[in-house]
Protein backbone atom coordinates (compact mmCIF):
# COMPACT_ATOMS: atom_id res chain seq x y z
CA UNK A 1 0.00 0.00 0.00
CA UNK A 2 1.06 3.87 -0.49
CA UNK A 3 1.61 4.21 3.50
CA UNK A 4 4.00 0.90 3.43
CA UNK A 5 5.96 2.51 0.72
CA UNK A 6 6.03 5.94 2.85
CA UNK A 7 7.22 4.61 5.77
CA UNK A 8 9.32 2.55 5.03
CA UNK A 9 11.27 5.72 2.96
CA UNK A 10 10.72 7.90 6.06
CA UNK A 11 12.77 4.49 8.18
CA UNK A 12 15.14 4.12 5.39
CA UNK A 13 15.99 7.81 5.21
CA UNK A 14 14.59 10.16 7.64
CA UNK A 15 15.54 8.36 10.75
CA UNK A 16 18.50 7.52 12.44
CA UNK A 17 17.46 3.65 13.43
CA UNK A 18 15.46 1.83 11.13
CA UNK A 19 14.04 -0.49 13.51
CA UNK A 20 12.42 2.82 15.72
CA UNK A 21 8.56 3.52 15.58
CA UNK A 22 7.66 6.76 13.34
CA UNK A 23 7.11 9.32 15.38
CA UNK A 24 3.42 10.73 15.37
CA UNK A 25 3.82 13.21 13.04
CA UNK A 26 5.99 11.12 10.94
CA UNK A 27 2.45 8.82 10.63
CA UNK A 28 0.10 11.41 10.16
CA UNK A 29 1.81 12.72 7.31
CA UNK A 30 2.30 9.12 5.66
CA UNK A 31 -0.93 8.86 6.33
CA UNK A 32 -2.03 11.53 4.92
CA UNK A 33 0.24 11.43 1.68
CA UNK A 34 -1.49 7.64 1.12
CA UNK A 35 -4.99 9.30 1.25
CA UNK A 36 -4.31 11.66 -1.30
CA UNK A 37 -2.73 8.96 -3.62
CA UNK A 38 -4.96 6.60 -3.11
CA UNK A 39 -7.48 9.40 -4.64
CA UNK A 40 -6.22 10.29 -7.01
CA UNK A 41 -5.08 6.73 -8.09
CA UNK A 42 -9.02 5.97 -7.84
CA UNK A 43 -10.57 9.43 -9.11
CA UNK A 44 -11.00 8.74 -12.33
CA UNK A 45 -13.53 5.71 -11.60
CA UNK A 46 -15.16 7.88 -9.77
CA UNK A 47 -15.67 10.64 -12.28
CA UNK A 48 -16.96 7.73 -14.43
CA UNK A 49 -19.75 6.68 -11.82
CA UNK A 50 -20.63 10.29 -10.59
CA UNK A 51 -21.34 11.39 -15.13
CA UNK A 52 -23.32 7.58 -15.45
CA UNK A 53 -25.60 8.91 -11.96
CA UNK A 54 -26.44 11.73 -13.62
CA UNK A 55 -26.60 10.75 -17.25
CA UNK A 56 -30.63 9.87 -18.39
CA UNK A 57 -29.39 6.67 -20.71
CA UNK A 58 -27.05 4.33 -19.76
CA UNK A 59 -24.13 4.05 -22.09
CA UNK A 60 -22.11 1.91 -20.07
CA UNK A 61 -18.76 1.91 -18.06
CA UNK A 62 -16.46 2.46 -21.23
CA UNK A 63 -19.05 4.32 -23.10
CA UNK A 64 -18.78 7.05 -20.59
CA UNK A 65 -15.22 7.14 -20.32
CA UNK A 66 -14.92 7.43 -23.92
CA UNK A 67 -17.48 10.16 -23.48
CA UNK A 68 -15.18 11.83 -21.28
CA UNK A 69 -11.90 11.56 -23.05
CA UNK A 70 -13.48 13.11 -26.21
CA UNK A 71 -14.61 15.94 -24.40
CA UNK A 72 -11.61 16.91 -22.38
CA UNK A 73 -8.87 14.22 -22.98
CA UNK A 74 -6.71 12.79 -19.59
CA UNK A 75 -7.53 15.60 -18.11
CA UNK A 76 -10.99 15.59 -17.66
CA UNK A 77 -10.62 12.76 -15.26
CA UNK A 78 -9.10 14.80 -13.07
CA UNK A 79 -11.35 18.11 -12.46
CA UNK A 80 -11.65 18.41 -8.89
CA UNK A 81 -8.56 15.87 -8.09
CA UNK A 82 -6.52 18.72 -5.89
CA UNK A 83 -9.78 19.76 -3.60
CA UNK A 84 -10.64 16.17 -2.87
CA UNK A 85 -6.67 15.16 -2.43
CA UNK A 86 -6.70 18.29 0.21
CA UNK A 87 -9.30 17.31 1.81
CA UNK A 88 -8.91 13.91 2.21
CA UNK A 89 -5.14 14.61 3.68
CA UNK A 90 -6.43 15.82 7.08
CA UNK A 91 -8.65 13.06 7.07
CA UNK A 92 -6.59 10.28 6.30
CA UNK A 93 -3.82 11.75 8.41
CA UNK A 94 -5.43 11.27 11.18
CA UNK A 95 -6.84 7.77 10.43
CA UNK A 96 -3.31 6.48 10.63
CA UNK A 97 -2.14 8.25 13.77
CA UNK A 98 -5.08 6.65 15.52
CA UNK A 99 -4.16 3.84 14.36
CA UNK A 100 -0.69 4.50 15.07
CA UNK A 101 -1.16 5.42 18.83
CA UNK A 102 -3.51 2.09 19.39
CA UNK A 103 -0.53 0.25 18.15
CA UNK A 104 1.51 1.98 20.52
CA UNK A 105 -0.87 1.75 23.50
CA UNK A 106 -1.00 -2.38 22.55
CA UNK A 107 2.41 -2.83 22.38
CA UNK A 108 3.00 -0.66 26.03
CA UNK A 109 0.63 -3.15 27.76
CA UNK A 110 2.43 -5.63 26.44
CA UNK A 111 5.88 -4.44 27.81
CA UNK A 112 4.01 -3.80 31.12
CA UNK A 113 2.21 -7.70 31.17
CA UNK A 114 5.52 -8.88 29.70
CA UNK A 115 4.44 -10.38 26.75
CA UNK A 116 6.96 -10.86 23.70
CA UNK A 117 5.94 -8.60 21.05
CA UNK A 118 4.32 -10.21 17.98
CA UNK A 119 4.97 -9.53 14.02
CA UNK A 120 1.57 -8.67 13.73
CA UNK A 121 2.06 -5.14 14.71
CA UNK A 122 2.75 -1.96 13.17
CA UNK A 123 6.52 -1.32 13.12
Amino acid sequence: SAYELLEGTVRTHLQDKPEDDLNPLAAFMCGGLAGSIGWATVFPSDIIKSRQQNASCGAGYFGTARSIYLEGGVNAFYRGVAPCALRGFPANGALFLGVWCTNRAFKEMDAYMGVEQSEGYMH
